[in-house]
């Protein structure tokens, strides 16, 4: 059904289809830093004698992995989009920062290369994608002045959302 030479492709596509399935957000980031908090209280009342180790080993594990999300500050950013993110490779720094509305680059690992990775949502990819394609010759200063506007204009619209809903 699918050709071999794009076996790479389609495997990333699945990868990204997996992940919009499971894709949520919680403006209180899931209470995070509450049930940290309040951790060592809620396992002692969670377990009981009849308990067993492998639920109380499962338990560990989940309080570990809360411990990472909550100190991880990408986590946090990301949980304020309901938007799935997508990796991105190979884009000039500047760029990157004045689109992506994450904090957090990836370096290249090369010392010299001022292109990083890091995540984007797909509507900042598609205007850039469109700026690009309407305005080829568009120069890199440009780009992230566009990126700057698109930016602060996606917060002020952010801000209406927001005021909307406490109405």
């Amino acid at each position: 059904m699918f050709h071999p030479q794009n076996r790479a492709h389609l495997q990333i596509t699945v990868q990204n289809l997996s992940q919009i399935m499971f894709w949520s957000v919680d403006q209180n980031r899931y209470y995070a830093d509450e049930l940290l908090r309040d951790s060592g209280a809620s396992s002692k009342r969670s377990i009981k004698p009849s308990t067993s180790p492998d639920d109380v080993e499962l338990l560990n594990e989940a309080l570990h992995h809360l411990e990472l999300a909550a100190a991880d500050p990408l986590w946090r950013e990301l949980q304020t989009q309901e938007d799935v993110p997508y990796l991105v490779y190979n884009l000039g720094r500047p760029i990157f920062e004045a689109w992506t509305r994450t904090a957090h680059p990836i370096d290249s690992g090369e010392s010299d290369s001022a292109a990083v990775a890091g995540y984007m949502h797909r509507d900042r990819l598609r205007g850039l994608r469109d700026l690009v394609v309407s305005q080829p010759l568009i120069s890199e200063d440009s780009l992230v002045d566009m990126g700057h506007n698109t930016a602060e204009e996606d917060i002020k619209q952010r801000a209406r959302y927001e005021a909307s809903l406490r109405r």
